[in-house]
């Protein structure tokens, strides 16, 4: 199981009309700028913008890269919800 599979799991708790970039986009962008040391929404967002080529190898980002300041209200409800229960999906047991 990977990253996508157990992220792709999550319910997306934005607006319908709010959805210009799918969800696992968003995700697999923040995961990579946070490893690569991004503290916050604007550091992911340059990560975005600078390594955009390299997140088109796994997910096609057709609108380009998210503009963070418009996804910030996406983490806290995705957070709180649904994380710990993705991640035990994914490392727990059995």
């Amino acid at each position: 199981m990977d990253f996508l599979d157990i992220f792709g799991q999550l319910d997306d708790p934005r607006i319908d009309r709010k959805k210009l970039h799918p969800m696992p986009e968003i995700l697999l962008l923040t995961l990579c700028a946070v490893i690569c040391g991004a503290e916050s929404w604007d550091d992911i967002e340059m990560f975005g913008k600078s390594k955009l080529a390299f997140l088109c190898q796994y997910l096609p980002y057709e609108y380009g890269y998210p503009a963070m300041t418009r996804c910030g209200g996406f983490s806290a409800p995705l957070i709180q919800h649904s994380s710990s229960i993705c991640l035990w999906n994914g490392f727990g047991p059995g």
